[in-house]
């Protein structure tokens, strides 16, 4: 189990705020294709990052209209991370990270999953990009294929992915 942690109104409203941004820009004809006009998909999106910026003492996320996707969220001593967040209604099992080719595509070097429940944020753990390819499993919802890593394979060492000073690898 990754590190709980309570989610301040604070935190929902900036959310919130930033997630009415996106879908207001895209409806002037800026493309932000990963939200698709769902304003409760970007607002989890962006309560994910605020809630692993503010954890890890990162600057939070802001939205410059016009600015275009780096394909990483962060940039966390030297890794770049791209940072996913599920809502959760049950606490009983660990969620899967799942990914779209779109994802696999992106300028990153790893993912970090994030389970939001009502009250609370699970940090769940995160998985380096070249360890994605090795083992996730191709899977179909009904609604075209995702690429989908065990939770349990994710690791929960929450530092993984420092950089090693002295020879720049992780």
């Amino acid at each position: 189990m990754g590190v709980r942690l309570t989610i301040r109104q604070e935190q929902r409203e900036a959310a919130r705020e930033l997630a009415k941004k996106a879908i207001a820009d895209e409806k002037k004809g800026f493309s932000w294709e990963f939200y698709g006009g769902d304003e409760e998909k970007a607002y989890y999106g962006f309560l994910g990052e605020i809630i692993y910026a503010d954890y890890f003492g990162l600057p939070r996320p802001s939205l410059i209209v016009g600015d275009l996707d780096p394909g990483y969220d962060f940039l966390h001593n030297g890794v770049r991370v791209d940072v996913k967040s599920v809502p959760w209604e049950g606490n009983y099992v660990t969620p899967q990270l799942i990914l779209f080719k779109s994802d696999l595509d992106k300028a990153c070097d790893c993912y970090f999953l994030l389970k939001i429940t009502q009250y609370e944020a699970e940090l769940v753990g995160g998985i380096k990009k070249d360890h994605v390819k090795l083992i996730a499993e191709k899977v179909d919802f009904g609604y075209g294929p995702r690429w989908a890593v065990p939770g349990g394979y994710l690791c929960q060492e929450l530092e993984v992915f420092a950089r090693n000073e002295t020879d720049g690898r992780w």
